[in-house]
């Protein structure tokens, strides 16, 4: 993903325990609230969501949807 053309999208860097939020557009309508990272593994991260059978799922999403709360 690209901003004005040439520029890349840089993400932020997560550790384990951090808390982030989504930023805007469909994820952050989806999933509002705050989470705790549990893995950084390349440019994916990961948090743990409840699926709809109550069961917790560690779930990664790219990074650059994320900012730390």
């Amino acid at each position: 993903m690209f901003l004005d053309g040439d520029k890349p999208v840089v993400a932020e860097t997560f550790t384990v325990g951090d808390k982030v939020t989504f930023k805007d557009g469909l994820f952050a309508k989806k999933y509002p609230g705050t989470y705790d990272v549990t893995l950084q593994k390349g440019k994916y991260t990961y948090i743990t969501l409840v699926n709809k059978l109550g069961v917790k799922e560690s779930v990664g999403f790219d990074s650059t949807e994320f900012t730390k709360k």
